[in-house]
């Protein structure tokens, strides 16, 4: 976020890591889970 991000990618797998994420990183990133490479390749092309 500091470097400009607006948009993380997360494995479903890491999921429950969410949770300790602060607030003030989950109201200003769009945060999308992935489940397989394929699946994560066609949300970051899109």
């Amino acid at each position: 976020m500091d470097s400009g991000a607006r948009r993380v990618m997360i494995p479903t797998i890491n999921r429950k890591d969410f949770a300790t994420l602060p607030d003030e990183v989950i109201d200003k990133m769009q945060i999308e889970f992935y489940s397989d490479p394929t699946q994560a390749a066609f949300k970051a092309l899109t």
